[in-house]
């Protein structure tokens, strides 16, 4: 009895999932965002700017994005794909700053509003390299947050810190990983960001490079019990024996 239970409820999952992708119902939609790379430099009391904003929602984005003064850049790559009546997504964002003169500060951000009519699953896979020229004021930031816009309140909030200006190394890799279930009928917004600079030092003799991604795919939260199906199905026809003590 206890077993034709359990099989009941792993077939009963998979019916759940074939059916919910067959619906033709919305599960999963991007309602905004605002997707950014700028960069700024401050010389002889003038501020130079340069800043690219994608704002229009398209759906797949396959686009690449500059922000640029000089040798100095910020350049971000956008991969996002998403299936509304699937529920599932990915949004794949590579970046790449590049620090060449004093005092100058790029920033690659992302804010992505979503709206599940079903549980989904986010999970975020991010890994930012750099490298400073040691004993530069060089600082950077990388972070990853998700707020629950309806009840106006953070979910999650992460942040890594990097450069002599914190008091950290001049090199190495800031990673973030990350899964969250988002709950149906509320509106969230995924946030990212890569923030680096020498504006803080006076005489900055030397270079920063970073580079790396930050990704986000989304599924069903269903999926998650329909990923246990063929293990379940396996230890259901499997008998169990008892362990035999070793000599």
């Amino acid at each position: 009895m206890i077993r034709f239970k359990k099989l009941s409820c792993a077939l009963g999952s998979a019916i759940q999932v074939f059916a919910f992708a067959s619906s033709g119902e919305a599960a999963f939609d991007v309602t905004l965002w605002n997707l950014s790379t700028r960069i700024s430099q401050h010389v002889d009391g003038e501020s130079l700017f340069d800043r690219e904003d994608i704002v229009d929602i398209s759906n797949p984005l396959d686009l690449n994005s500059l922000a640029q003064l000089g040798p100095n850049a910020a350049a971000v790559e956008y991969d996002y794909a998403w299936l509304r009546h699937q529920a599932s997504g990915s949004f794949n964002t590579s970046i790449t700053h590049a620090i060449r003169d004093p005092h100058v500060r790029p920033v690659s951000r992302g804010e992505i509003t979503i709206v599940p009519d079903e549980d989904i699953v986010v999970a975020v896979d991010a890994s930012m390299s750099y490298s400073h020229t040691p004993g530069d004021e060089y600082a950077l930031l990388f972070g990853f947050s998700i707020r629950d816009v309806t009840a106006n309140q953070w979910l999650y909030q992460e942040v890594r810190y990097g450069g002599n200006l914190f008091l950290l190394p001049s090199a190495g890799v800031l990673d973030i990983q990350r899964q969250d279930i988002l709950m149906a009928g509320r509106t969230y917004r995924l946030d990212y960001v890569l923030d680096d600079d020498n504006t803080s030092d006076s005489l900055p003799t030397g270079i920063l490079d970073a580079s790396g991604f930050l990704n986000i795919s989304i599924v069903p939260e269903i999926n998650t019990a329909c990923l246990l199906l063929p293990a379940t199905l396996f230890l259901l026809r499997k008998p169990r024996r008892a362990a035999s003590p070793r000599p």
